[in-house]
Order: C-alpha cells, then structure tokens, then sequence
C-alpha cells in the first residue's frame, strides 16, 4: 500500500508543479510588463524596476518552494537538481540586484526632497533586506533540494536491507 503523501502527489503532484511555475512566471512577467520598455541606462528606471520586483518576490518564493517538495514527494532527482541549479543563478541575480538598489538610492538620494529623505532611506534597506534574505533562502532551498536528491539516489527502490546470517 502507497503512503497517504505520494498518493496526493499521485494526483496532485503535475498540477502542483503548474502552481509553482505560475507563481514564479506571473511576477516576473509582471515585472517585465510594467517596465517596457527596458531601460538599463537609467538609474531611476532600475531603482523602480526593483521595488517592483522586491513587492513580488515573496510570491515567487512561494513557487520556489513548492516545487522541490513537489519533486521530492514525486522522488524525481534530477528534478531536484535542476531547481537547485535555478535557485543558485536566481539568488546571485537577486545579490546583484541587491547591490545596484543601493548604488541607484545613493543615486537618487540627492533628488529626494529632505522631508521624505527618511522614508526613501528605509525603503531603499527594505529592497535591500528581501533580495539579499530571498538570497540566502534560494541557496539554503538549493543545499536542500541537492541533499534530498543524494539521499534518493542511494535508496534503491524495492531493495531491502539484505539480512545477514551467522551461524556458529
């Protein structure tokens, strides 16, 4: 008899990996949507590009989350695997993007009027704070999800410990 979890994922499991991938996709697109027409050369573009994408990034990291459960409740490793790939890339983006939101805010921060000086300064370490904290949860998610894959690989599926006899 199968465990009550692999057979939820039996029927859950695809639909589940499409809510991951829509989590992820929709935000992004979101984010590609409202800032076209691209413009890297423009400071005040990428600062506003950022606090969009920093408003959606919980969403994504919802999806992000999902999916390696999902492929581990469905044993699938290189699954796993390539997640964690994507984790990694999308947290050293994340890092970057870290960092430009700070060059662009000190940028910015000598157009800003004196009395909103504050509060452009908190939301500048607010962007800050999620894209690095996303980071270092995208890493961790991947350490994980490779560790997980590991640990499938060395279970053999209908295999049991073989028995070991002594007779004196």
């Amino acid at each position: 008899m199968e465990s009550p979890s692999s057979y939820v994922l039996s029927w859950f499991g695809r639909p589940a990996y499409a809510v991951a991938t829509f989590l992820i996709a929709v935000p992004v697109s979101t984010v590609l949507t409202s800032s076209w027409p691209l413009q890297f050369g423009d400071f005040r573009w990428r600062f506003q590009t950022e606090q969009l994408l920093s408003t959606v990034t919980v969403a994504m990291m919802i999806g992000f989350t999902l999916a390696p459960i999902v492929a581990l409740g469905l044993r699938r490793r290189l699954t796993l695997r390539l997640l964690a790939g994507l984790d990694v890339v999308v947290a050293v983006l994340l890092v970057g993007a870290a960092a430009d939101v700070m060059l662009n805010g000190l940028q910015l921060r000598q157009q800003i009027a004196i009395n909103a000086l504050e509060g452009f300064e908190f939301a500048v370490v607010r962007e800050f704070a999620v894209f690095v904290i996303a980071a270092m949860l995208l890493l961790w998610l991947a350490w994980r999800s490779v560790g997980a894959a590991r640990q499938l690989a060395e279970e053999v599926p209908g295999e049991t410990a073989p028995q070991v006899l002594v007779s004196i």
